[in-house]
Parts: C-alpha cells; structure tokens; sequence
C-alpha cells in the first residue's frame, strides 16, 4: 500500500495518503455515514438523559421499575459510543505503526514532495504523512524542517495546520540545530509587535509546544524575549506567554 504514494495516477496517490493517514482524513460517502451512525447514538443517549430528568441518568421522582430501565439502556448506549471511538482513534495510526521501513519511505515521499506539482491540498497531505512518521517513528530528516519552514507565514492559508504537523514532527531524539531556525523564525514572523494578537498568541503557543518535545531548541535570549508578552494587553497573548513561562520553570529554570 505504501507504494501506492509514488504510483503515476494521482486518484491512487491521495487515495494511499488519507489510508495511511487514517480513517477520520479520508472523506468517503461511507466514512460519512459511518459518523452519522456515531452521532445518531449520540443523539440517543442524549435523549435518554432527558428522559431520565438528568445529565447523570437520576430523577427520583419516576417509577422505580421504570427509571431503572432506562438506565440500563442508557449504560449500553454510553458503552456503545464509548468503544466505537477508541476504535476509531486506534484504527487511525495502525497502517502507520506497521510499515516494513519508515525512513525510507520517509526519504522517498520527501523527495516526492520536494519535486511535486500537485495542488496545495495533496501537499498539505504529504506534508501530514511526512510530520507523521518522523514523529511517530522518532526519524531525523533535517531538510524537512527547512522546508516546511518556507511554508510558516502569518498569512499562509491553512497556517494553523502547518503549524500542528510541525509540532507533530518534533520528538525528544531531535538536535537543537534542526529546530532553533524554527522558533527563530516564529519569534521573527509571528511573536512581533506589529503581528495581529491573535497570530502573537499561536506563534507562543506553537513555541511551547515545539520546546515542550526538544526543550533545549530554546536559547535563554530568545526566551527572554518571547516572556515579556505575559505583559500584553491582550488576554490569550498574556496566557500564552504565562504558559511558556512556566513551562520552562519546570522544564529548564536555567534558562530564565
């Protein structure tokens, strides 16, 4: 299946991607009733706490016989959902966990992407899968950092998805050097004065992500900077440095 993501027809590309990526990327008629199915049962043991007179399913005022059950019924339904949503979450990694050689794959689709004239949409994809596997498989593919990097812009479309398959990229295996261009860059393009506080506070909250994987990327320079935000007007810019702030208390107080 692997193999599908450098066959020459692109249907059979994407269609390898979103596999390999999991069920929940892939937006097929029968995924999608699939979740109605899932948000039908949901509805249903909605329906059963109201019934009930309740979020906890408990109305004293009711029949003995007949509150209890409604309980039952509303237990098996809440078991159902529940156990259809791990199921989901762990069909989703499976194919990614049991490829035969990760890094190569990762080097080749790397280098596919790199070449690639497809739409945004199929390299946001190969974007995904790439960050995927150098993060589930702890891979070191330096260049890919530097590349995905040309993409990190405040007004890049999609930003906020770019920003996550960075983070889901970074592990503890990855050197300082690889990710300090990064959140230079972020502290040049998004943590500025003239930024809009919004974009502020995903530039610091995507730092602390980033630094929370490979805390020693940070430099006590950088940091410095990068806290004096807690001083903001804006709240979520104020949280987002606070945060950071104290993510280095416990991590690395050295460095402050």
């Amino acid at each position: 299946i692997a193999s599908a993501l450098f066959c020459p027809h692109p249907k059979l590309r994407i269609a390898a991607l979103h596999f390999l990526l999991g069920a929940h990327d892939a937006p097929h008629d029968g995924e999608d009733s699939e979740e109605e199915e899932l948000q039908e049962a949901r509805g249903a043991v909605s329906k059963l706490r109201e019934q009930l007179g309740g979020k906890d399913g408990s109305h004293e005022s009711r029949p003995g016989r007949c509150v209890n059950k409604k309980k039952r019924k509303l237990q098996r339904a809440m078991r159902s959902t529940k156990s259809r949503g791990k199921a989901e979450a762990a069909a989703s990694f499976a194919a990614l966990h049991l490829l035969h050689d990760p890094f190569t794959l990762a080097e080749k689709l790397f280098a596919e992407l790199r070449r690639s004239s497809e739409r945004f949409e199929v390299r946001l994809l190969m974007i995904n899968l790439l960050s995927r596997l150098v993060g589930a498989h702890r891979l070191q593919l330096p260049n890919f950092f530097p590349y995905l990097q040309r993409y990190l812009q405040p007004h890049q479309r999609d930003i906020t998805m770019l920003l996550a398959y960075l983070v889901q990229a970074c592990h503890e295996l990855l050197t300082a050097e690889m990710l300090s261009p990064l959140l230079l860059h972020l502290a040049n393009h998004f943590v500025t004065d003239k930024s809009r506080p919004e974009m502020v506070a995903i530039g610091l909250n995507t730092t602390r992500e980033v630094c929370a994987r490979v805390p020693l990327a940070m430099d006590a320079t950088l940091l410095a900077d990068l806290i004096e935000y807690r001083k903001d007007r804006d709240k979520a810019v104020v949280a987002a440095a606070r945060s950071l702030l104290q993510l280095f208390r416990d991590r690395m107080p050295a460095l402050l």
